[in-house]
């Protein structure tokens, strides 16, 4: 009944096979980020699930799932396809960027901010913005754009003490835009 499902996976053990069955099968537009950490690797990849619509992951969470240290971006997204049935999808980079795939093109988009104080929850940021705008365009472009402003927002501040705002995030889109 929803118009667009996110599921940030933390690999805590709360999505069994059911639940993900579940949000598979139900879910007009579901959104993905799946992630691995010291606490569940080894056991909580992208993989597990086989059909989204969207999904954005860091890329050792991409090598990990795909047990491959040398691919480019491009050979990582089509892996992928072969065990998950997606439209879209984000490879972040950190401090090096983010491509995203939308089964027939690859875009780049670089980094927008270079002096980070602190990384924690950047590539959650760029998730969740990235998810939302999924919604209203499929344009690989504006949604590694955002998801990019989404992640350079973050950045600038301690660990979770601040949320990003909408007035942040269309001051930085008018600036880079020069509006």
């Amino acid at each position: 009944k929803f118009d667009l499902v996110m599921v940030h996976d933390f690999g805590h053990g709360l999505l069994k096979e059911k639940i993900i069955n579940l949000l598979q099968s139900q879910s007009k537009n579901l959104c993905v980020n799946v992630q691995t950490n010291s606490a569940n690797a080894g056991y909580n990849y992208l993989t597990k699930y086989s059909k989204v619509g969207y999904f954005s992951i860091d890329e050792p969470e991409a090598r990990l799932a795909l047990q491959d240290l040398d691919a480019n971006s491009l050979k990582l997204f089509k892996k992928l396809k072969n065990n998950i049935k997606y439209k879209l999808g984000s490879i972040t980079f950190g401090r090096n960027g983010t491509n995203i795939f939308n089964g027939k093109s690859l875009h780049y988009a670089p980094a927008l901010s270079k002096e980070p104080v602190d990384t924690l929850g950047a590539g959650d940021a760029y998730f969740t913005l990235s998810s939302l705008f999924t919604k209203v365009t499929n344009d690989i472009e504006i949604l590694a754009l955002v998801g990019n402003i989404a992640g350079a927002l973050k950045i600038k501040f301690v660990g979770h003490r601040k949320s990003l705002e909408k007035n942040d995030f269309l001051n930085f889109l008018k600036s880079i835009l020069n509006i």
